[in-house]
Parts: C-alpha cells; structure tokens; sequence
C-alpha cells in the first residue's frame, strides 16, 4: 500500500485540480463505483470468511478470474483487429 501511495505523489496536484474542476455528478459516480462494489465486496467477503469453513471461503477465491477473464475475453472477440 506504501509503495502505491509513493507511485501516485507525482499525480496529486493534478488530481486536486480534476476534482476541482469535475461536475457534482462525475464526482457523485466516482464516490458511487468506490463505495459500492469495492467497500462492498471486502464487506461480504469478511461476513463469508467469519460464517463458512476456510477451505469453501478459500475456494471461492478461484471463481473470481474466470469469470472475468470470459467476460473480458468476450469482448475482444467482438474487436475488430488491425491486421483486417
């Protein structure tokens, strides 16, 4: 987490000014997509953890790439490629 924090100081007076200037909305949407599926998701994964054994909260863990590597891999196909 440091080393992310060290990596984003350079950005920070730009981002300052960006949130300054950006419309309400725009600002309403970023605060929506951190707090929702991010905040969200640590907060069931944690109920998860404490409620089912270790091996089937574990496990779960493994669903989450292909899930997203299919839903990613989707929409490439649909991508026109440069070399047509």
């Amino acid at each position: 987490m440091a080393a992310g924090t060290l990596i984003a100081l350079p950005v920070l007076p730009v981002t300052v000014d960006a949130v300054g200037h950006a419309p309400a909305g725009a600002l309403a949407v970023a605060a929506f997509l951190d707090l929702l599926p991010s905040a969200l998701g640590f907060v069931i994964r944690g109920y998860a953890v404490t409620r089912l054994p270790m091996s089937v909260s574990a496990a779960a863990l493994y669903l989450v790439p292909p899930a997203r590597s299919s839903s990613l891999s989707g929409g490439l196909r649909r991508c026109p490629t440069s070399s047509n």
